[in-house]
């Protein structure tokens, strides 16, 4: 919420995109579908846009540097190669 934000604190919103390209490992009788590229960029905008009614992002008037940033896990999993695995 902003006034964690207010109180000096950067908050790092984490989006397991990565995830969604693996099927659900849980044992389930079905797998959960495997989303399209196409697919996780509209997830990726809708999720921005309900965060962005909660949380200040890149605000450049913002002089202690707390804006939130949104962080996509498959930023740092799509150069390991596990999905190869």
């Amino acid at each position: 919420e902003q006034i964690v934000q207010w109180s000096g604190y950067k908050l790092i919103v984490l989006l397991g995109c990565s995830t969604s390209k693996v099927g659900d490992p849980t044992g389930k009788e079905e797998s959960r579908k495997l989303l399209t590229d196409d697919d996780i960029q509209h997830n990726i905008r809708g999720i921005g846009l309900v965060f962005n009614k909660f949380l200040t992002f890149e605000e450049t008037s913002n002089p202690r540097n707390t804006d939130a940033v949104i962080v996509n896990n498959d930023d740092y999993f799509s150069t390991t190669n596990y999905l190869d695995c």
